[in-house]
């Protein structure tokens, strides 16, 4: 099963910290999880996010309407 998580940003934060708790525990399940990850925007946290499953940034100076279509045309080709 593959399972695409969403996250606003990559830092040391409440959300993207809680994620990676989840992510984390779904990998080490041994469950046959596939666990990709998207960024809306990058941070230190990336490479920990990488470390369990692909991890793509939408990290570019587009107005946030721009980024928002992009992750919806990457969650459509994924």
């Amino acid at each position: 099963m593959k399972v695409l998580f969403l996250v606003h940003e990559a830092i040391y934060s409440g959300a993207p910290m809680a994620l990676l708790s989840v992510v984390k525990a779904l990998k080490e399940s041994d469950g046959g999880i596939q666990t990709d990850i998207l960024a809306l925007n990058g941070g230190p946290m990336v490479e920990e996010f990488s470390k369990y499953g692909k991890t793509v940034v939408c990290n570019t100076k587009e107005p946030r309407w721009h980024k928002l279509m992009r992750m919806l045309r990457l969650c459509r080709d994924w």
